[in-house]
């Protein structure tokens, strides 16, 4: 039996020839279950033949707004034992999420520990509890997650446990745009690995949210006179994107004036082309030493890219503003924000 033979499976205690390395089966029944199941997926994957006959049937299904820019890639290493492999998806050519057979190892080493420790664990709990919320997938998890998709049905998809079968659905051109707006709730619960390709959908397809309702208390206590209210400049650009509530994060060197900032303080932001103005409320301050740190922890979407250009984003586009001089003395600072005129209008129902 392979490695793969105990997944999914139950911990107790090791068959003969078992060594306590390996992740054991809970009884015969069990493993006898796996065998079909190993056996319905093995026959699954015959079905497409080949890689690129599965890549193929998934690219038919990307809806029209990601067609050439949503991509899938997988790798088989067949020096490596069972010729485990890597898998990502990529958006713009940048890998957004990737899938290695290393993850498996790591598995199967975190069950065997468990099992040391005398705790019975299951594959399918602690990949329903932490490896799937967490992206700890491998490539075998990355392909079966690709033949179960091609068999189950758009609505089962969107609301699976298996948040790759999410993924694949957000991308479909079977989900419509009622369907995306209709899901939204939902999809804030998610983690943000999945949660990233369901906002790439949206801003293909010109869907725009406004920022989330805030009750009248809420609106009070951002109005109110105690807190200090700041003054910025904005390029024409980000300042309409801030104004459509699609930029919600402002990239700004920690200075002096920046220190002052605190959650709740009103920022009124002039648009430096034409003089307009917005008025918006501080939510939370994300500081960091550099611009790398930043761009590596923010999500770029929210802060002034697109899906245009978000995959060529780079910290050193900040330079044109900040030096790395000033970035070390300094640090930097994500400012959170919100538009005040859209947090007025919702809560007066307009």
């Amino acid at each position: 039996m392979t490695n793969l033979t105990y997944r999914l499976l139950a911990v107790d205690i090791p068959p003969k020839g078992i060594t306590d390395g390996s992740v054991v089966c809970l009884s015969r029944e069990k493993a006898d279950d796996y065998r079909k199941e190993s056996k319905m997926i093995s026959d699954e994957r015959s079905r497409y033949k080949s890689w690129s006959n599965l890549k193929k049937h998934m690219n038919d299904l990307l809806c029209d707004s990601l067609k050439d820019k949503i991509s899938y890639f997988y790798t088989s290493y067949h020096e490596v034992h069972n010729a485990y492999g890597r898998a990502t998806i990529n958006y713009c050519k940048k890998e957004m999420v990737a899938f290695s057979w290393v993850e498996m190892y790591k598995q199967e080493q975190e069950v065997s520990q468990l099992y040391q420790e005398g705790k019975k664990v299951s594959y399918g709990e602690l990949e329903k509890g932490k490896w799937m919320p967490e992206c700890k997938l491998c490539d075998a998890d990355f392909i079966n997650s690709l033949t179960i998709y091609l068999k189950t049905d758009i609505a089962t998809s969107l609301n699976s446990d298996n948040y790759l079968l999410r993924v694949f659905a957000y991308m479909d051109r079977r989900v419509g745009k009622r369907t995306l707006i209709k899901i939204k709730d939902d999809v804030e619960k998610l983690p943000d690995w999945v949660k990233q390709f369901y906002r790439i959908r949206c801003e293909a397809d010109g869907i725009i949210f406004p920022p989330k309702r805030i009750t009248d208390e809420s609106v009070v206590l951002l109005s109110s006179d105690k807190n200090t209210i700041h003054n910025m400049k904005l390029n024409p650009k980000p300042f309409e994107m801030i104004k459509r509530g699609i930029k919600t994060i402002e990239l700004r060197l920690l200075d002096e004036k920046r220190r002052k900032i605190k959650p709740g303080d009103v920022i009124i932001f002039t648009n430096t082309e034409d003089g307009r103005t917005i008025r918006t409320t501080v939510l939370k301050l994300h500081v960091f030493d550099t611009f790398q740190q930043l761009y590596d922890t923010l999500p770029l979407l929210k802060c002034g890219y697109t899906s245009k250009d978000v995959a060529s984003a780079s910290a050193s586009d900040m330079m044109e503003y900040y030096s790395e001089e000033e970035q070390r003395k300094y640090g930097v600072v994500g400012i959170e924000i919100t538009n005040d005129l859209q947090i007025i209008l919702q809560s007066s129902g307009v």
